[in-house]
């Protein structure tokens, strides 16, 4: 039956992995422990524990820089068992003969003030760089045994979650893992608790967890090649402002002498285009970060649009949502009618984007928050007003929460049939107030640079005066993207008060 059919209401459930279904605090320092114990004969396993958790802790510092070898440093926070981790640990011992006391503070210390130095930094990267290096042998058979072993021990599911999926397969309501992060690492998880093995108690011996129900942030973040188009050409706009900008500088005064300001004013024209296209490219490329986000800390704002996209994602695909979640495609079946349910344990990144989701979608959606497993629950939620408490639902354990799910009531009163996610969209244009610093955006500033980020890929695509133009292969690629973008932003303009 095609999809635009089929007009079945689905229930639908968004699980959270971490400290939800898994112990992962504990399991993280299980998992560190088997593997330090490997390169005890590089840094004492005494040391390497506090110090290791310290580059753990430092992910601000580390996620995103750059070595000195071009290495881009990944968030230790998602991808737990890395090459690189061990690497930058050992470089680190290297360079630091004597560490601190044991106290896990004293090294958090320490390395965050040989981060925030660029000479240490580029020293312990470079290092690091060159330990992982793959035509390398120094520390291979340490760091290849640490790797092994990382995940050669027990990883514990909280107690009732086998029979919770099994009880909700059983009534028909579908379920997924919305989780934030490094896809190889969160499956590794589900192998390691076993929700990957095939179900016994299933009739057709399907697994707990199938790869397609996995749907991680970072495949949000970087929809197939239309993105990386999207920033190269952002790259070839950002060269041309800044040459015409330096012939215009070069012949100023040459100009100047004859008394003919023209061709000054054309390259500063020209200049000022293109700086207005990469300001609205990388400000559509911000809206795709947001999509690979559960929580976004821009301006101390929590931004639902990674929901939103899971949400067209399964709306899109019921088996195969996590191909639909690396697509650019925002097609929404208005038949394939979804009512929506949250389960998470941190209330800042799974629960309350859910609460402003429902806001911004005018629908009811069940959210539960499993305050009893892990360390998030122990802080009380921070709410935008008293009405947001009759939002969500706190109950101690997953055992509990599956409980909830499977009350049809609970279903009928706290969710409605979801409309396809819109208005958060916008926020691609909308004026942030809050920026620090001295820029000031303003909604007419916003939609110019919007429009040049179009026009740039829909225009012809040469200039008859300078004789250059971006590749054609790039705008075609870059082209799909901001249409699909466009789709959903252009309706949403008639919503703004402004724009009426």
């Amino acid at each position: 039956m095609k999809l635009e059919e089929n007009t079945k209401e689905r229930r639908v459930v968004l699980f959270d992995l971490d400290n939800t279904l898994m112990d992962s605090g504990s399991a993280r320092q299980d998992a560190w422990a088997r593997a330090l114990k490997e390169l005890s004969q590089v840094i004492p396993y005494e040391k390497a524990m506090p110090a290791y958790g310290a580059i753990y802790n430092c992910h601000d510092e580390i996620k995103g820089k750059v070595g000195p070898r071009g290495h881009i440093f990944e968030d230790m926070r998602q991808e737990w068992n890395t090459r690189m981790s061990y690497a930058l640990l050992i470089a680190w011992s290297e360079d630091s003969a004597i560490f601190p006391t044991n106290a896990a503070d004293d090294y958090i210390e320490r390395l965050k003030g040989l981060l925030n130095n660029d000479d240490s930094r580029t020293k312990i990267f470079g290092r690091a760089e060159e330990i992982c290096d793959r035509w390398s042998l120094e520390r291979l058979p340490e760091i290849d045994r640490a790797m092994q072993n990382f995940w050669n021990g027990n990883f514990h599911l909280y107690p009732g979650v086998t029979k919770v999926l099994n009880a909700l397969r059983e009534k028909g309501i579908e379920y997924y893992i919305a989780t934030e992060g490094h896809v190889p690492t969160q499956w590794c998880k589900i192998h390691a608790i076993g929700l990957d093995q095939e179900n016994p108690d299933d009739s057709l011996k399907r697994p707990w967890i199938l790869p397609g129900q996995l749907l991680a942030t970072s495949q949000a973040e970087a929809p197939q090649r239309g993105l990386h188009a999207v920033t190269r050409l952002a790259e070839w706009y950002r060269g041309r402002a800044a040459a015409t900008k330096e012939a215009a500088v070069a012949i100023e005064d040459t100009i100047a002498d004859f008394g003919d300001n023209a061709v000054i004013r054309r390259l500063d024209l020209v200049s000022q285009a293109a700086d207005l296209v990469v300001l609205g490219l990388t400000r559509l490329t911000r809206l795709f970060k947001r999509l690979g986000e559960k929580s976004s800390k821009q301006a101390g704002r929590v931004e639902p649009e990674f929901y939103a996209r899971v949400l067209y994602a399964i709306n899109q695909a019921p088996e195969k949502p996590r191909d639909k979640l690396m697509d650019v495609g925002f097609k929404w079946y208005d038949n394939n009618k979804i009512r929506l349910a949250m389960v998470g344990d941190r209330f800042s990144a799974d629960i309350y984007p859910i609460i402003k989701l429902s806001k911004h979608l005018n629908s009811k959606i069940m959210s539960i928050w499993v305050r009893g497993q892990g360390a998030h629950g122990q802080k009380d939620p921070e709410l935008d007003g008293p009405e947001d408490k009759s939002r969500f639902t706190t109950l101690e354990s997953i055992e509990q929460a599956g409980i909830f799910l499977l009350d049809d009531e609970n279903w009928q009163d706290m969710t409605e049939c979801i409309s396809k996610p819109s208005r958060i969209f916008i926020s691609a244009i909308e004026p942030n107030r809050e920026l620090s610093g001295d820029v000031q955006e303003s909604l007419d500033m916003n939609l110019l640079e919007l429009l040049a980020a179009v026009g740039c890929v829909r225009v012809a695509n040469s200039d008859e005066h300078l004789g250059t133009s971006p590749s054609p292969d790039v705008i075609k690629k870059a082209k799909v993207p901001i249409d699909e973008l466009l789709r959903i932003i252009v309706p949403d303009m008639g919503k703004l008060p402004r724009l009426v």
